[in-house]
């Protein structure tokens, strides 16, 4: 989850907001912890046999926020969540062809979460776009 000061480094500090308010630096505040709890409670039901294409597309969605989220994310639940993104990440791969459009997309989401395992978050580079993004 995001501390205030995170969503500050992500927005701007307050005086230099276009409309200037703590208010809406709560609410922003507010909407991404709710973002990152959602990631978390997905990225920790697996998946099975029984999963439907909406629960496949649900733990796809999680990994990417969590991918686009990592350098703000708290840093005592980073690897727990990163733990169960891994894992979401190999049982997508054994679902059939076609659920992912772009198969390499996975692996290069799991690719990003190598580097942040192994560097300072802050400092990554090269966060995959997402599939059908303008380069």
């Amino acid at each position: 989850m995001l501390h205030a000061r995170q969503v500050e480094d992500i927005m701007g500090r307050c005086g230099h907001l276009p409309w200037d308010s703590d208010a809406a630096l709560d609410s922003a505040s507010t909407e991404l912890r709710t973002l990152c709890e959602w990631v978390e409670s997905v990225l920790s039901r697996p998946l099975g046999p029984k999963s439907t294409e909406a629960d496949l597309s649900l733990a796809f969605l999680a990994c990417d926020f969590l991918c686009r989220l990592a350098p703000y994310w708290e840093c005592e639940g980073l690897e727990a969540a990163m733990d169960s993104a891994f894992l979401r990440l190999d049982e997508l791969q054994h679902f059939p062809d076609g659920f992912v459009r772009d198969p390499s997309y996975l692996l290069k989401l799991r690719s990003a979460f190598e580097a942040y395992r192994d560097a300072d978050p802050l400092r990554i580079e090269g966060v995959p776009l997402p599939p059908g993004s303008p380069p």
